[in-house]
């Protein structure tokens, strides 16, 4: 397992996830407003950079959610999902050149756009069958794992993830950058624990019974914290 090296950038904190098995967990059925909540806790936080070549450092606000890939459900949860079941797949940070094929236009990237630091959740797919939603999603968590491993990432939040099939990759990648997992969704996180030895920080674990904005301020506090940095409420 190796530490991810010195970065110029911000960091650029990543997101994967579903809308988990049962039906009443962290706000998972209004993901553009979940997703929206958990970028606006992580932009709180505050670490230091060096500017140039002389190593001087100065404070600087991470970059918030840079890339996310969420999928949810419109019928009950994913427990009782099959093949046929009908989703809708969320992506922040993922775009798609006029061939078809996507990237992320990250901090090292020749594509990324100096200008760009909006943020914003778009629909990669609508209402379309798991199996068809799934195929995408594992495409673009690929590109997730890349992102992770040219240390375009340095931490990740998991959100009742699938670390042996559709996340499987970018959690692969997280574990051997040794990057900070902070996540809701105690199966899967333990699953990935188990199965890829991820570096999991503060209190991850379920979700049931926990507002998105407390959780998100526990999710932006650890990641702080093993980021060298600060969580500016």
């Amino acid at each position: 397992r190796t530490m991810q090296t010195a970065r110029k950038y911000p960091p650029s904190i990543a997101l994967v996830g579903s809308s988990g098995g049962g039906t009443a967990t962290l706000g998972h059925t209004q993901p553009i407003d979940l997703l929206s909540v958990i970028h606006d806790e992580l932009s709180k936080i505050r670490t230091t950079d060096s500017i140039d070549n002389t190593q001087q450092e100065k404070p600087v606000f991470a970059a918030g959610l840079k890339f996310a890939l969420f999928v949810s459900l419109h019928d009950g949860g994913f427990d009782s999902a099959t093949d046929s079941s009908i989703a809708t797949l969320y992506s922040v940070g993922v775009h798609k050149r006029s061939n078809g094929t996507y990237f992320y236009r990250g901090n090292d990237n020749d594509e990324k756009d100096e200008n760009d630091h909006s943020f914003r959740v778009d629909v990669l797919a609508s209402r379309k069958p798991l199996l068809e939603i799934n195929k995408l999603y594992q495409t673009i968590d690929k590109i997730l794992s890349n992102a992770i491993d040219t240390n375009q990432i340095q931490g990740l939040v998991s959100i009742s993830s699938d670390p042996t099939s559709t996340n499987r990759l970018s959690m692969a990648s997280a574990a051997r950058a040794s990057i900070p997992v902070v996540g809701s969704g105690g199966t899967s996180l333990s699953a990935a624990s188990a199965i890829v030895g991820l570096r999991l920080v503060g209190n991850s674990g379920g979700s049931v019974a926990t507002s998105t904005y407390t959780r998100a301020v526990g999710f932006a506090h650890a990641l702080a914290v093993n980021l060298g940095g600060s969580y500016q409420f």
